[in-house]
């Protein structure tokens, strides 16, 4: 799986906070013309175990920032030293301990004369375990999108949310599977993806994964694309 940290697009901001570990790129929301925006609400993603996916990471900056969002990635491995966290390769770092740096960020855009004053948040995976975490917080974002979250009492300890929250879940997921979110309350949005595995929405041939088969489904990417636009839409818009 290529992984890359940064990558060139258009009206890109680059951002260091002094605190430790606090790394993070801007996107701006365009209109038809392509032209910046004035002024928009903002979208956070949040990467998986293994970092920023590039296809995956300009995939979504690319088709929200034409939607009118403002779109921040953080980048919460490389400031660590951590270059994954899969398979518990990092078993004292958990998705809950991203919280610090988003929270921060987010502190630090609502300033900016760019955003509008709302801000949502899209992750996948220990990213999605992350949202899960955001959302049981209830504080800062407007609404939470989590794809094929980690929902293991391990990593989302409070099972409790008070954010409206979207949870993307595949059938054949056996990374993280579906059933692990059942005793979740609050979840406000369940779709269930039959026959998607992990990773479903990264535009790769199937593989394998550190013992996981993961297989891009356009169906599943498709639809999920199409509920998490509505859904945000909804709460940002």
């Amino acid at each position: 799986m290529k992984l890359l940290s940064a990558f060139l697009c258009s009206f890109c901001l680059v951002g260091h906070v002094q605190a430790q570990f606090r790394h993070y790129t801007v996107h701006r929301a365009v209109d038809e013309r392509g032209n910046q925006m004035a002024k928009a609400p903002t979208v956070f993603l949040g990467h998986g175990c293994s970092g920023i996916v590039a296809s995956q990471t300009k995939d979504y900056v690319d088709d929200f920032s034409k939607s009118g969002y403002n779109v921040v990635v953080i980048d919460s491995l490389t400031p660590r030293g951590l270059k994954s966290v899969c398979k518990n390769l990092a078993p004292d770092f958990r998705p809950y301990h991203r919280m610090v740096e988003f929270f921060e960020v987010l502190e630090i855009i609502s300033k900016e004369s760019w955003h509008s004053g709302k801000a949502g948040y899209i992750g996948f995976s220990n990213g999605g375990a992350l949202g899960l975490n955001l959302a049981g917080e209830g504080r800062g974002f407007e609404a939470i999108v989590s794809y094929y979250p980690n929902c293991g009492k391990g990593a989302v300890p409070n099972r409790h949310l008070k954010l409206p929250t979207l949870v993307h879940l595949g059938t054949a997921d056996n990374w993280t599977p579906l059933k692990f979110c059942d005793d979740i309350r609050g979840i406000t949005q369940r779709m269930i993806h039959d026959g998607a595995t992990h990773a479903f929405d990264i535009r790769s041939p199937r593989r394998d994964f550190m013992g996981e088969v993961l297989e891009y489904s356009d169906g599943a990417n498709k639809t999920a694309r199409v509920a998490t636009k509505a859904f945000l839409d909804k709460a940002l818009k």
